[in-house]
């Protein structure tokens, strides 16, 4: 189960999708979850769209690098991405967002 919290900061990379990185530095966890997996919580479907297991924050551009937060000693973040809620579902494809 993520752990998306309602106090939380999400931001959004494009019009289409609300993305929040998930884990706190330094020691960031992990997740059994494979990239593609999606969860509800509180009735909205969230996809992990990427990680930083193996790579860092310098691998994502735009708002997804600006709004990492600090890095990991342990663990590695995980981006979770949901539908922004005033798009129609048919106008949103959940994936890595467009300049990330």
């Amino acid at each position: 189960m993520i752990n998306i919290a309602r106090a939380s900061r999400y931001f959004n990379p494009g019009s289409n999708m609300i993305c929040e990185w998930v884990g706190n530095s330094p020691g960031c966890g992990t997740t059994p979850s494979q990239l593609g997996a999606t969860e509800v919580v509180d009735g909205e479907t969230w996809m992990l769209v990427d990680w930083t297991k193996g790579k860092d924050a310098y691998h994502f551009s735009g708002d997804c690098r600006s709004e990492y937060g600090e890095g990991c000693w342990s663990g590695y973040k995980r981006l979770w991405c949901r539908c922004n809620r005033h798009v129609k579902e048919e106008y949103c494809r959940l994936g890595l967002p467009d300049g990330c």
